[in-house]
């Protein structure tokens, strides 16, 4: 995605009266009723790619907006991702750090998903010395055994693709949409639930 693209649906959450807020509230507010802001939203990002860093966190800092950054354990530091200090530096700016597998893995054909899972979690905490408390299912594929090894080692984890086979407020399989390559505003809004200002008639 273009830096201009990506600037473009940032303004346009701003413009329909969006809050990005942290992961972290999304699931007290679901645990325990914690209030959220009007027209909320969780920006995340997969994989720790370098562009994170260079395009996007920066656009976002414009704006005041926070995101969380999925990673995936064996790919922090290598060429063309994100360093620790670099996932430090979003952390500090107050984005949060999710784990996407060891190896970005199609969990349920690997031999070894729960060593993915529980292991990222293990070597990203001891890389970045902060939290690692949510998951994203590579490729958003997961099954119920998956699903219960997450719910051991994480306090949520999140899906991708089509909201129908996801959930508002199952912990382990919450919503979340990607947005691809050369959407313009009006396809970025399309699959919003709100995309106009607020009290402009939805």
């Amino acid at each position: 995605m273009s830096p201009e693209d990506f600037r473009a649906q940032m303004q346009a959450l701003k413009d329909w009266g969006y809050t990005p807020i942290p992961l972290s509230l999304l699931i007290t507010a679901i645990n325990s009723g914690a209030e959220l802001p009007e027209r909320p939203v969780v920006i995340s990002f997969d994989d720790g790619d370098i562009t994170v860093y260079t395009t996007a966190f920066p656009i976002m800092q414009e704006f005041g907006y926070v995101g969380i950054n999925y990673l995936v354990g064996n790919r922090l530091g290598v060429e063309g991702y994100m360093t620790a200090d670099q996932v430090l530096e979003t952390v500090a700016a107050g984005w949060e750090v999710g784990s996407h597998s060891m190896t970005h893995a199609e969990l349920p054909k690997a031999r070894e998903a729960s060593w993915e899972i529980t292991q990222s979690k293990i070597d990203l905490e001891k890389a970045l010395g902060v939290p690692v408390d949510t998951f994203a299912y590579p490729f958003g594929l997961q099954n119920e055994k998956i699903m219960e090894t997450t719910a051991r080692t994480y306090r949520a984890a999140v899906g991708l693709g089509n909201i129908l086979v996801q959930s508002p407020t199952n912990l382990y399989y919450l919503w979340r949409r990607p947005v691809k390559y050369g959407w313009d505003v009006e396809k970025f809004g399309s699959f919003l639930p709100w995309n106009t200002p607020p009290g402009a008639g939805n």
